[in-house]
């Protein structure tokens, strides 16, 4: 993604506010994740990964909703 972003006309500032949202749960996960799989808390880690997917899907669903608006009102670059 680091190399490709340069070939596009990505802004500086939303590269780094895309990568660092992006990231940011997958870090959380496996972090706080990983510590409960190893205290065998087996229902909290899937709780929490379980959230993850739900924080995800939620994220789409606001990304293309922007994106959508964006077109609607004739913005010809989405986010």
């Amino acid at each position: 993604m680091t190399y490709l972003a340069g070939l596009t006309p990505i802004t500086m500032k939303h590269w780094l506010i895309i990568t660092t949202v992006g990231r940011l749960p997958s870090v959380i996960t496996s972090t706080v994740g990983g510590s409960l799989l190893n205290s065998e808390k087996y229902v909290q880690a899937i709780i929490i990964f379980a959230l993850t997917v739900v924080l995800a899907f939620i994220g789409i669903m606001i990304y293309r909703r922007i994106n959508k608006d964006a077109e609607e009102n004739g913005e010809t670059e989405p986010l």
